[in-house]
């Protein structure tokens, strides 16, 4: 439909979009957030598309990321480069390539071209390379790299240690699959089936706008967090158990005769259908032992009312936790999201170091 009735029947909030352009070139979008797909027929195949799929084609450029035979994939081409990326792990194939991870061709001039790989086990090149060599971190040349050619006359790598890089030198003559190829490999046959379900839906991203504060026992109201006191609540990197995640890492006040919680609130709106908060929970490795780290999720639907608690977890070890609170009560308003961190009610400071990690808004199953 035209922008015209799409404003009119409401169809626009979906956040699908496709434009044609004069030129010729043509991008379709996938910007639904309620996990509807966005499938359209094109040529002898169909664009399948999740949410936040997208798709576009111009004279010497292409873009794609959505589904293929079931398998995500998302990949890009233009003059001077060409990018696949398995989003899946599973091993895709393009006109450019193909690969089991993330892999990077840079066009270079002289008729090589550098390639990078990023969690590949295997690489594999549109032709059967003359030379290949690889490259270290300051782009100097380490050495011939091995590789074999399969039956159809495509050049596959494997990564080599030591290397940061690889250069290869393409056949004379080669000449790389235009625009029109790669689009091509985005279809998926038009009797194949979708991925069962209409409202396959991802975890929503947690809101990049928050709020923190400190409260102090007895008292009732916010105040800032106060560095004098030793509270901090912010943004790191966290390891425990071997892995370092992005962490959200806080400490209550305990100087100067202060007691009290740390905690950040977020505003989150619940669909009508629910919503549901995880995250992982550690204490700081290091820290001394104590009697735990309290972790509290609270609700507040409106500036002024009292929060109520929905999930709570004592923290006492230094690994990490699974957390899940359950926003489904609210679903179709606004609330505060507020997680915090707490000493216990024992006002136990010591090793109350400690970090809400990994965390995502979740639909329930």
């Amino acid at each position: 439909m035209d922008t015209s009735a799409a404003v009119a029947s409401g169809d626009y909030r979906r956040s699908q979009l496709a434009v044609r352009y004069s030129n010729g070139t043509e991008t379709f979008i996938n910007g639904s957030r309620d996990g509807e797909w966005f499938v359209v027929r094109r040529g002898q195949g169909k664009l399948v598309m999740p949410p936040y799929g997208f798709f576009g084609q111009g004279k010497d450029v292409c873009s794609f990321y959505g589904m293929r035979d079931g398998v995500r994939l998302a990949f890009a081409c233009g003059p001077e480069y060409s990018y696949l990326h398995a989003r899946d792990k599973k091993w895709i194939e393009t006109p450019g390539g193909g690969t089991d991870g993330e892999m990077v061709r840079l066009f270079e001039p002289g008729g090589t071209e550098e390639i990078l790989a990023f969690g590949a086990k295997e690489m594999m090149l549109p032709y059967v390379a003359v030379k290949i060599v690889g490259l270290d971190a300051e782009y100097k040349e380490t050495g011939s790299v091995p590789f074999t050619v399969d039956e159809k006359g495509r050049t596959h790598i494997k990564p080599q240690k030591g290397c940061y890089s690889y250069r290869a030198t393409p056949p004379a003559g080669w000449r790389e699959p235009d625009a029109a190829a790669y689009a091509e490999a985005a279809l998926t046959q038009l009797d194949a089936p979708l991925p069962e379900g209409k409202r396959v839906r991802r975890p929503l991203q947690m809101p990049y706008v928050w709020r923190s504060a400190m409260v102090l026992r007895g008292k009732t109201e916010e105040m800032p967090v106060d560095g004098e006191a030793g509270a901090r609540i912010g943004w790191s990197g966290m390891a425990n158990e071997g892995v370092t995640r992005r962490t959200l890492t806080f400490h209550p006040p305990y100087r100067n005769g202060k007691i009290g919680c740390v905690f950040a609130r977020f505003r989150v709106k619940v669909p009508a259908d629910g919503l549901v908060f995880t995250a992982k929970t550690a204490k700081t490795l290091g820290s001394v032992a104590g009697d735990g780290i309290l972790f509290k999720a609270l609700v507040r639907e409106k500036a002024g009312a009292s929060p109520e608690s929905v999930a709570e977890m004592t923290v006492k070890d230094y690994v990490w936790h699974d957390f899940r609170a359950d926003l489904s009560r609210w679903a179709g308003r606004t609330v505060d999201l507020i997680l915090v961190g707490d000493p216990g009610p024992a006002d136990n400071t010591y090793g109350d170091g400690g970090g809400w990690a990994d965390m995502r808004l979740e639909f329930p199953r």
